[in-house]
This record gives C-alpha cells, sequence and structure tokens, in this order.
C-alpha cells in the first residue's frame, strides 16, 4: 500500500515493502556520524534513518545540554592543545626538540557549506582542526566531550569515534588522529563555557588510523544502492516515528474549549485519572483525519499530541516535546 506525505521530495510511501522513493537529485553524503548507521554500528540511529538524513527528506537536530556543551569546549580545548602542545603531544607523537606543532582552525562551516571534503562524491563532514608539524599537516585533531570516563579507559578510544576519525584521516590523507577529550560533571553542562581543561579532567590519544577500506567500500556500495537510486533501505520498529512524521499533520489553532482542555490535562498530568480528558482530545483530532493511514500532531505548552488509527480506532499518545 502507498500512503500519501506532503513531503514534496518524497516520491511514495511504500508500507508493503517499507521503503520511501524520494527525488535522489538533492541528496548529501556519508559524514563521520552516519557512516557508522550505514555500517549498522550505530545504537541510536538505523540505515533507514541515516537514508532519510543523506537524501535530505527528514532532519532531525534538537539541541540538547550535551550538543551546546560541546559546542562551547571545542574552541577551549583547541585552544588547549595549541597553548600545551609541548607537554601534551611531545612524547605522545615522539617528536624531537626541534619539531613544532601549531593547530590549524577549521574552516567554518558556512564558509565551506558545511563540508570540508567538498571535492568528495561520497564522503564528507567536519573535523575539529587539524595539528602541522614544522608547518606540514600530520594529523586530523578531534576533540570529544564525555561525562563516561570508562569508555576511555586505558586510553582506548570508543570504537564509533575510531571509525569516525579514520574517515576523515582516509580523506585528508594523513594517518595520525589525535584525539582531545574533556571530560565534564553534570554541573559542567549548566555553565559550559567556565569549564577549563587540565590534567584531571581532559585526556590526550594519538593513534594511528584505523585500515577502513572494506567498511568505505561497502557504504560506497550501499549509497548507489540506495541513495543513487532513490529508495531507502527498509525500515524497522525503530523507525515508525519517523514515518509518523512523513504522514501526519500537524495542527496549529484549536477551539478554545480544547485548549482549555488540554491545559487541564497538563496541569493534571501523572497526578490523577485523565481519561476522560484524553478521550475527547482524541475524538476531536481523530475528526481531522483524512485516512486511516493520516497522523494528527499538535504541540501545546511543551507536549505533543500524536493521534493516529489502529484498527481503525483513533489512538492518542502524549510525550514531552
Amino acid at each position: 500500500m502507498v500512503v500519501k506525505t506532503r513531503n514534496q521530495l518524497v516520491r511514495k510511501i511504500d508500507t508493503d515493502n517499507h521503503v520511501i522513493c524520494f527525488n535522489p537529485s538533492n541528496h548529501g553524503k556519508i559524514t563521520g556520524s552516519r557512516f557508522l548507521a550505514v555500517l549498522g554500528k550505530d545504537r541510536y540511529t538505523t540505515d533507514f534513518k541515516a537514508a532519510c538524513l543523506i537524501a535530505r527528506i527528514y532532519t532531525e537536530y534538537e539541541p540538547t545540554k550535551y550538543t551546546e556543551a560541546g559546542n562551547a569546549i571545542e574552541p577551549i580545548i583547541r585552544s588547549y592543545v595549541r597553548d600545551n602542545w609541548n607537554v601534551l603531544l611531545k612524547d605522545r607523537m615522539s617528536l624531537s626538540d626541534d619539531d613544532v606543532i601549531t593547530v590549524e582552525e577549521p574552516v567554518a562551516m558556512r564558509d565551506c557549506n558545511y563540508d570540508h571534503f567538498g571535492s568528495e562524491p561520497i564522503f564528507g563532514g567536519l573535523v575539529d582542526g587539524y595539528l602541522r608539524l614544522n608547518g606540514t599537516r600530520k594529523a586530523i585533531l578531534e576533540i570529544k566531550t564525555s561525562s563516561h570516563r570508562d569508555d576511555w579507559a586505558d586510553g582506548k578510544v570508543p570504537e564509533g569515534y575510531l571509525l569516525q576519525a579514520s574517515l576523515y584521516a582516509e580523506l585528508a590523507g594523513l594517518n595520525t588522529i589525535v584525539f582531545a577529550v574533556g571530560f565534564l560533571e553534570e554541573s559542567d553542562y549548566d555553565d559550559p563555557n567556565s569549564w577549563r581543561p587540565n590534567y584531571d579532567n581532559s585526556l590526550i590519544v594519538v593513534v594511528h588510523k584505523k585500515d577502513i577500506s572494506e567498511e568505505m567500500e561497502y557504504a560506497e556500495d550501499w549509497f548507489k544502492r540506495f541513495i543513487l537510486k532513490g529508495m531507502t533501505p527498509k525500515w524497522s520498529e525503530k523507525d515508525e516515528d519517523i514515518i509518523d512524521r512523513f504522514t501526519q499533520r500537524e495542527i496549529t489553532f484549536l477551539p478554545g474549549e480544547l485548549v482549555y482542555t488540554i491545559n487541564r490535562l497538563i496541569d493534571s498530568y501523572g497526578k490523577c485519572d485523565t481519561s476522560e480528558m484524553e478521550e475527547e482530545i482524541k475524538q476531536v483530532l481523530a475528526k481531522k483525519m483524512m485516512t486511516d493511514d493520516d497522523r494528527i500532531r499538535y504541540e501545546h505548552n511543551g507536549f505533543t499530541f500524536l493521534v493516529k488509527k489502529v484498527d481503525g480506532q483513533p489512538v492518542l499518545t502524549i510525550t514531552r516535546s
């Protein structure tokens, strides 16, 4: 069965085969984070979701305290490496007394169209910087923030990070990767601009890039099979929220009496029986549906109300936005 969507880049959503067909003319690339999903090594992102993101038929970026902290602390760590390279890198990179390391700032995202590897047709992404040895590029600089020190125990780089950085090293024609990691306490996320790296809360790891020739070959074949042909891999139950987003209709206005009911439900949410209020909301939203495959979505005061039909009956799901 083919269901309707209001996304103009989507040609059809095939619910029998669990695939989406799309216009492939506006696609992006396989970046470091999507690389993991394509390989099936990402716990949070399926290759179906990666295909939707690469095809630019689906976008997802909601800033969190973790991403905001990472953005704030990245330049702080980069300056830390620049100012202390002699202590941090001399032994780790087996430098001589005459060697000099400088940090090369990455090209601003907007200046490179959000891709530091613009000439590459399939792979791309953004690096955190480069290290130059005596004026010549020597290594990729990868900056990470984490609240899980155990993930980096004994200087071991998590597999996902190593794969991502190795992709960028391969694209840049470099063999060395320098990870600069800042470990954050919970309180640091409240004011990340005040965080300062030191011996106790940061880590430098120098590694040789991983041989990812097989992984890149697999990803390139995947790109040609799906992205260039305008079809996603099959979706699974993990991707149902994405399918809902494709088929749901946004409502921006509701009758005043229903908004009043919604506010009462929010105020009472989790405190008492709200089934009657939920039933009222469900029935009103359900009346706006066009087909059994349609979805209705409404956001109000930090809550999202989603109604879809299951076995012909409207079902209401309430989540915090």
